[in-house]
């Protein structure tokens, strides 16, 4: 029978200082990893078979302006943390390699540029990892009015490749996702053509970066006229190289439904196919909800996504009441509906 075991960590001694975060970062063998975060000092901490503390390791080498980190067991014998801060105006990203016993064995700074919030450019620095964990990208992006400019480097065993310039023209767009990688090596963002007349309707297109032949696509996605995109989620297929979108668009007239809609981008470029269709009042995506005062439809937005090795993608939709499943099985037509009540 399998058991599930419930541990607390605490520690009096700190109870006075600011904690600022916990990462759980996997587990190796009979040895699980975590790092706290207390007053931004960084502590890796290594856990026995029987989660008792073997090793608690400062992690002094990481800066105290860290705004942001991630860290995760890269091919079942490394730590790998991402992380980036901002000192005296510069922005940095930085990579660093520990070994299993928590010592460091690489660390290099990737990018590092003066940040300046006021010249009207769209910048996103930042990483991308893929599922399986043993794909990673770390990338400084940026819209130069005329041409969309990307700079990155990406995991080669336990190093990092040569940084990879890449720049196409293109209008102005706006970045509306954080960049998702799948475990081909090839990057996926969400973009809208921002430069259109105000009384015309934007153009949005997932563009794809191949990270090794450092090509890109952009995937026109048909969203219908007078209407705009309000949320979605960017699903790396979980076999072939390929992403399925997930959207959730809404017209721009008043008292309009919103849709469900799925998009599947086959390959480098190509036209987005509309796999399937579902206003937020369809019998067909709510059919097995129990009706109740609770239940506006309206409200729920996109939560998760996966896509499974048989071409299966479940989404999960929630709202403030509950949350539900919408399970999308081979043909993309809703199988099964779900609902679980949330206090």
């Amino acid at each position: 029978m399998s058991r599930a075991q419930l541990v607390c960590f605490s520690d009096a001694e700190k109870f006075d200082k600011t904690f600022n975060s916990f990462l759980l970062i996997g587990k190796v063998s009979q040895q699980t990893y975590t790092v706290t975060c207390y007053n931004k000092e960084y502590v890796l901490h290594i856990y026995n078979d029987r989660l008792e503390v073997q090793k608690n390791i400062v992690l002094d080498f990481l800066p105290n302006k860290c705004e942001l980190m991630e860290a995760f067991i890269y091919d079942n014998n490394s730590i790998v943390l991402l992380y980036k801060y901002i000192d005296k105006g510069i922005g940095y990203a930085e990579y660093a390699n520990l070994n299993l016993d928590g010592l460091l064995k690489r660390q290099s700074i990737v990018f590092e540029k003066k940040t300046n919030l006021f010249k009207g450019d769209v910048d996103e620095f930042n990483w991308a990892i893929s599922d399986d964990k043993k794909q990673f990208v770390i990338y400084n992006a940026k819209q130069r009015q005329s041409s969309f400019q990307i700079q990155y480097c990406f995991n080669t065993a336990d190093s990092l490749s040569a940084i990879h310039n890449l720049s196409v023209p293109t209008n102005e767009i706006a970045i509306l996702s954080k960049f998702v990688l799948n475990k081909e090596g090839v990057l996926a963002m969400f973009i809208q053509d921002v430069s259109s007349a105000i009384d015309k309707p934007y153009s949005h297109a997932l563009a794809t970066i191949n990270l090794k032949s450092a090509s890109i696509g952009f995937s026109s996605i048909p969203i219908p006229l007078n209407a705009y995109a309000l949320e979605h989620i960017i699903t790396p297929h979980a076999v072939s190289n390929q992403f399925i979108l997930s959207l959730i668009v809404k017209s721009k007239a008043k008292q309009v439904n919103k849709e469900l809609q799925l998009f599947q981008i086959a390959e480098q470029g190509a036209k987005a196919n509309l796999l399937a269709s579902y206003a937020f009042n369809s019998v067909a995506l709510f059919a097995h909800m129990p009706i109740g005062k609770s239940n506006d439809f309206q409200q729920f937005h996109l939560s998760k996504a996966l896509c499974k090795t048989d071409g299966s993608i479940f989404l999960e939709l929630e709202n403030y009441y509950e949350t539900s499943r919408v399970v999308n099985m081979g043909g993309f037509s809703v199988m099964a509906f779900g609902s679980a009540p949330m206090s």
